[in-house]
């Protein structure tokens, strides 16, 4: 949950919110794929400690 900012919207703190992290995630894969050979390294329990990595491994796979 962002912090509220006075005159902005929650909803769009939300949003935002999720495509900055969003972006963080699309350029690790990015990185991963031009430097490593090997399957990618879904390293993102830090964003994430109610979802299993299974399922984090899908939904940042989704967005690559």
């Amino acid at each position: 949950m962002p912090r509220l900012i006075p005159g902005a919207q929650p909803a769009d703190l939300t949003r935002t919110l999720s495509i900055f992290y969003g972006n963080i995630i699309v350029y690790d894969l990015t990185r991963q794929w031009i430097l490593q050979d090997g399957p990618f390294c879904y390293r993102f329990n830090w964003l994430s400690k109610t979802h299993p990595e299974a399922k984090t491994a899908e939904w940042a796979g989704s967005m690559f």
